[in-house]
């Protein structure tokens, strides 16, 4: 009976050290994912430091756009005095439609863009949250099957008989 419940205990604690490769196989992969994923959070993070600098500067191209606006119409008052004020209006129009289009493109991609990269940063975050969470209950499986293995060999080596 007693060599009976000592091949038993043997059996389970084999069986113990196997579910415990196996989940420390799967805490070394979820590991891995959250570093990827951390990494890739990191570069979505630098993507969007990178455009919002682009927002800053083409605001800035705006800004300077919108000021050579202003000058060019300064410019045309003044020629409208001295020359053809139909054919000089018509043609500052032309321009000032053209750079204000120019403008709502640069502005509407610019925000696309950004938006776009929040909400891939905000999905790699999410993602490495929960691999995180995982990752801690895989060390919390592999704690508890390193006390049971204990209790186990304690068990075993503590039969009469050895």
């Amino acid at each position: 009976a007693e060599a009976a419940a000592r091949a038993e205990a043997e059996a389970d604690l084999a069986a113990l050290r196997v579910s415990h490769e196996m989940l420390s196989g799967e805490h070394a992969t979820l590991l891995a994912s959250h570093e990827g994923v951390s990494a890739r959070a990191e570069a979505l993070a630098a993507s969007e430091a990178e455009l919002k600098a682009g927002v800053v500067a083409r605001d800035e191209q705006l800004q300077l756009a919108a000021a050579n606006v202003e000058e060019a119409h300064r410019e045309l008052i003044e020629l409208r005095k001295a020359s053809s004020a139909a054919t000089l209006s018509a043609r500052y129009d032309e321009q000032l439609q053209l750079l204000r289009e120019q403008a709502a493109a640069r502005a509407a991609a610019d925000a696309a863009a950004l938006a776009q990269a929040r909400q891939a940063e905000a999905e790699a975050v999410e993602r490495a949250s929960r691999l995180a969470s995982r990752a801690t209950m895989c060390d919390a499986l592999a704690a508890q099957l390193r006390t049971v293995e204990s209790r186990g060999l304690e068990e075993v080596r503590a039969r009469p008989g050895k």
